[in-house]
């Protein structure tokens, strides 16, 4: 199961939102992090290719494209929304 480190989210103020920085954890191992650069882009994971392919086949299985299930996983660790 993939979730964020919620003790490990860095955000900085940027001119148009802020960007964040989080670790990303794969059955409580570190594995890789989750980006966003605060201005008006996309969320990226940066992961080893084993995790990427899982959390590509979690999110089309959940009916989501890799963005919105990186941005839902940032939300449950932020305890932001529906989740």
């Amino acid at each position: 199961m993939f979730t964020v480190n919620a003790k490990r989210i860095q955000y900085t103020p940027t001119d148009r939102g802020v960007a964040f920085t989080a670790e990303l954890l794969e059955d409580g191992l570190k594995v890789g992090s989750v980006n966003n650069k605060g201005n008006g882009g996309g969320t990226f994971a940066y992961a080893r290719p084993a995790s990427m392919k899982r959390i590509k086949q979690l999110a089309f299985t959940n009916g989501m494209s890799d963005e919105s299930y990186l941005e839902m996983l940032v939300n449950k660790a932020e305890g932001v929304g529906s989740v």
